[in-house]
């Protein structure tokens, strides 16, 4: 979601919504989201933030709410607020099972577990959270023992058998992202470093722990700042802003080549690399090189877009959703390029979920 419709629509909900703060959400027909999606205002474009399977159904969630996808079709669409069900995620928790969501309308997390659907504030924080740190959000990351959460330049683990986020340990401040791996957790920071005459820049640094210390990875000097961080069993990836597939192990960090820019990357459930490439399809990279699984969804015409990508057991979804450029602030004029759509694999092609306002 854009950055800005997020702490629009947060601040405007915490003054509208007041204390109306049930976990549970209420369960809507499939057909009420295109009503839904018209009705938006100019300003605020239906959008995705994630998605993710779970209990053989894929779930996306928007700034309309929570969508259920079985298939190829809606299935449910569920809502917490009367307006505002501007929801980030999903995140699982492969030790509950469970999916998190993060309600951006109370900057509150939704825990929806086996026993239901459970509401719990952001992770406790020194000093709490200032706008800044609302409008970066929230990132996740998981493997078969933890979910972490990122945010505000922190990072924590969930712990079930206390029920609480747990302060991760990091090497220094200024975290943007964690890679779960096979033997250890990549920690990738940003910071800022001052050139001289009051001018600064920013830089990547990575550190990997075994579970005792941290060690630094040495890494080129002119690194792209990271957009996704992905962990799979073998090592950690990140998808620069430029496009670019970035491998961090032990060894080092270097460029991985690829067919065209990536927009989105995602950990398998078997533990490897999904990627999406712009104008080419998705890949699943094995041993070096990429796998085409299935081909781009779109036409060339496809403008400029945020991705997002999920896989479960050979499943895969894929989301798209338009990229909003200001043109005069002051007028408040606003372009869209790009497409908002969901897409799931059927047979060995992407199929579009039809939401009705096609």
């Amino acid at each position: 979601m854009m950055d800005r419709q997020r702490v629009f629509l947060a601040s405007a909900a915490m003054i509208v919504l007041g204390g109306c703060l049930s976990a549970t959400p209420r369960m809507l027909p499939p057909n009420e989201v295109a009503r839904q999606i018209r009705e938006l205002p100019k300003n605020a474009r239906f959008s995705t933030s994630g998605l993710g399977f779970w209990n053989g159904k894929l779930y996306a969630a928007s700034n309309i709410g929570l969508l259920e996808i079985e298939e190829q079709r809606l299935s449910a669409f569920y809502q917490w607020h009367s307006s505002y069900n501007v929801i980030e995620g999903p995140w699982r928790e492969e030790s509950g099972p469970a999916l998190w969501f993060w309600d951006c309308s109370f900057n509150q997390l939704l825990r929806w577990g086996p026993k239901g659907w459970t509401r719990r504030g952001l992770p406790p924080r020194e000093g709490g959270y200032s706008r800044g740190n609302i409008l970066g959000g929230f990132r996740a990351c998981w493997n078969s023992e933890r979910t972490w959460i990122v945010g505000a330049g922190d990072a924590w683990h969930w712990d079930p058998a206390e029920s609480e986020w747990i302060p991760e340990q990091l090497p220094r401040g200024g975290v943007t992202g964690l890679a779960p791996v096979e033997k250890g957790l990549i920690a990738v920071m940003l910071f800022s470093r001052s050139m001289g005459d009051g001018g600064w820049t920013s830089e990547v640094e990575f550190s990997i722990s075994d579970g005792t210390r941290w060690v630094r990875i040495n890494a080129p000097p002119s690194m792209g700042l990271a957009r996704q961080v992905v962990g799979t069993t073998e090592a950690g990836y990140l998808r620069t802003r430029d496009g670019d597939v970035i491998r961090v192990d032990r060894g080092g960090v270097r460029r991985v080549a690829q067919p065209a820019p990536c927009d989105a990357l995602t950990r398998t459930s078997d533990g490897e690399l999904l990627a999406s490439f712009v104008g080419k399809g998705i890949y699943q990279y094995d041993a070096g090189e990429w796998r085409l699984r299935c081909p781009t969804p779109y036409g060339p015409e496809e403008g400029e877009h945020w991705a997002f990508l999920a896989e479960e057991k050979g499943r895969i979804a894929f989301a798209t959703t338009e990229y909003e450029t200001v043109v005069d602030w002051e007028k408040g004029t606003r372009s869209w390029s790009g497409t908002s759509a969901i897409w799931v694999l059927k047979d060995k092609a992407l199929e579009r979920v039809r939401l009705g306002v096609e």
